[in-house]
């Protein structure tokens, strides 16, 4: 595993051990508006320790729903003063705890689809391992979308507009595609401009939509006779 991502993780997993204790003790003084915040917090540090997480592990979700499960039984169990159901939550807390270890034992691959060679580019800015790339649709003229990652956003851009209008690499069918895909004019109209969220590793797939759609419909002719380039230096 990168140790940027084992880093990530383990700061969200400090971050929602924080916000649990803090919770508790919201909760123990009958803070309630508090701790209501709180709990917020700690479902969007949950989020993004699960989509961290599963770049590493497929089986993550099915791990978590186990443990889950078992503290869930546990509970109940302790809250049932029936003896006759001890012996059933004894077998199916067994039954959970023997499937976590099944688990726990297979080795988590990550999926195939998972390694494409944009994707990985997209966890490397994700992770701050380059500050930037540029996917190039077209040598001549030079026709590319140039990313770069800002804080909890990430920004797609297409430049020298003016000058892909005048060779005619840039018609107004595409120009109405682009804005469709949610791009705009900058300030001075010589750039496209996407922001999206890039937080967690899922906020890839949103990027990677936008990039299907720029090959497979804007851009699809572009490179009949070069492929499609991705360009980056390591940071």
């Amino acid at each position: 595993m990168d140790s940027r991502l084992m880093a990530l993780i383990a700061h969200y997993e400090a971050e929602r051990h924080d916000l649990q204790k803090q919770l508790d003790g919201f909760l123990a003084e009958q803070e309630y508006q508090m701790a209501h915040k709180i709990a917020q917090g700690l479902k969007l540090a949950d989020t993004q320790l699960r989509n961290l997480s599963g770049l590493t592990d497929r089986l993550y979700d099915e791990k978590q729903h186990c443990r889950s499960l078992i503290q869930h039984l546990k509970a109940v169990a302790i809250a049932d003063e029936d003896d006759l159901g001890a012996a059933f939550y004894e077998e199916a807390i067994a039954d959970q705890e023997a499937r976590l270890q099944l688990l726990e034992s297979q080795r988590a691959e990550r999926p195939i689809q998972r390694t494409t060679v944009l994707r990985d580019t997209l966890l490397k800015l994700l992770l701050r391992q380059i500050p930037a790339f540029s996917v190039v649709f077209c040598q001549e003229p030079l026709l590319r979308c140039c990313v770069r990652v800002s804080r909890r956003t990430v920004e797609l851009s297409l430049p020298q507009v003016r000058q892909l209008r005048q060779n005619g690499a840039l018609v107004k069918k595409q120009r109405a595609q682009l804005r469709a895909l949610g791009f705009s004019y900058s300030d001075a109209e010589d750039e496209f401009l996407l922001q999206l969220p890039f937080i967690v590793g899922n906020d890839a797939d949103a990027v990677l939509y936008v990039f299907m759609r720029l090959a497979f419909e804007v851009f699809y002719f572009k490179h009949e006779d070069d492929p499609i380039e991705i360009r980056y230096y390591e940071d």
